[in-house]
């Protein structure tokens, strides 16, 4: 099998599911409280191996935060390799509180905690796991410097990235240069691109603008109107699976980690696509982070069970 190199994020997330989002100075007090696990990376990961990857998961956790057994062990069970996670003393691991109302839309607050302590030594140690690794899989939860050099030492081996550039935040845009899936929802194309306001309408302007920077393909995920994507030699439009929306936590996280799954696998990126999109639309049927996110099974029952309504 080929290996899935994670870098990034892990979060304990503390959701609370309400019927309506609050107003500013509003209080909700009909809400359900739930306990997840959480983080960019964490979910790309755990998507990545239970639609059948190979996966490397590097993060940094608190020592002695009292979720982080807990969180590791969640790793463990889903085959994921933990052994080059870092700890981190005096700290605690990374903590989001989720506000999820009607339609599934959400509020979050993320504490970054022992995230931010993921220094680019984590990364130089074990350059040979990105040299080694099918694809590198990032986000933007750690520091700056840790996701320059983890970009730096994949150019230079020649290892494919998977970028999802998330949160957007300001950076030199050389740095698209070079990647080789850059994956953003509207609102990340919009902030790299400056177009006003990213749709299926002018999502090619938008991808044009992204290959333009360097990025050898670009992909909007633009929730239920589906998704868009373009390299130098095709660009196309896949549409979402019309599904009912529980909540729309770590659904463009299911989709990067199975993308990169696939694209291992020597899928084509539409059909890379497909199976991503597949993905989210059981992710968003369910309540939290980790515990939405589909295995491989799941996944190609969904896909048939669709493909069965449509004939």
């Amino acid at each position: 099998m080929k290996n899935i190199l994670v870098i990034g994020s892990s979060n304990v997330d503390l959701v609370m599911k309400m019927p309506r989002l609050p107003q500013v100075g509003e209080t909700v007090t009909n809400a359900n409280f739930h306990q997840y696990f959480g983080g960019k990376g964490a979910n790309q990961a755990v998507a990545a191996a239970r639609s059948g990857g190979e996966v490397t998961f590097i993060t940094a956790v608190g020592k002695q935060d009292n979720y982080t057994a807990e969180m590791i062990g969640n790793f463990e069970n889903d085959q994921i390799n933990c052994d080059h996670v870092e700890y981190i003393d005096g700290v605690n691991s990374g903590c989001a509180f989720v506000m999820v109302g009607e339609e599934g839309h959400n509020y979050l607050a993320v504490d970054s905690g022992s995230n931010q302590k993921l220094a680019p030594t984590a990364v130089s140690k074990n350059e040979a796991l990105i040299h080694d690794a099918s694809v590198v899989v990032l986000q933007n939860e750690i520091s700056e410097q840790t996701n320059e050099l983890i970009i730096s030492e994949a150019v230079a081996h020649k290892t494919p990235i998977v970028w999802n550039y998330a949160p957007a935040i300001p950076k030199d845009k050389k740095i698209f240069q070079g990647i080789d899936y850059l994956i953003v929802n509207e609102v990340e194309a919009a902030f790299i691109t400056e177009i006003a306001e990213i749709s299926p309408a002018n999502a090619q302007q938008a991808m044009t603008a992204l290959l333009k920077l360097g990025v050898k393909c670009a992909i909007i995920t633009m929730g239920g109107d589906g998704v868009a994507y373009a390299n130098d030699e095709e660009s196309g439009f896949v549409p979402a699976n019309k599904v009912k929306v529980e909540d729309t936590t770590a659904a463009g996280d299911t989709f990067c980690g199975c993308f990169a799954k696939a694209i291992v696998d020597g899928t084509s990126i539409p059909e890379a696509i497909v199976f991503a999109n597949a993905a989210a639309g059981i992710t968003v049927q369910r309540l939290g982070a980790q515990s939405s996110i589909p295995t491989q099974q799941e996944i190609e029952d969904f896909s048939h069970n669709l493909h069965s309504f449509e004939q």
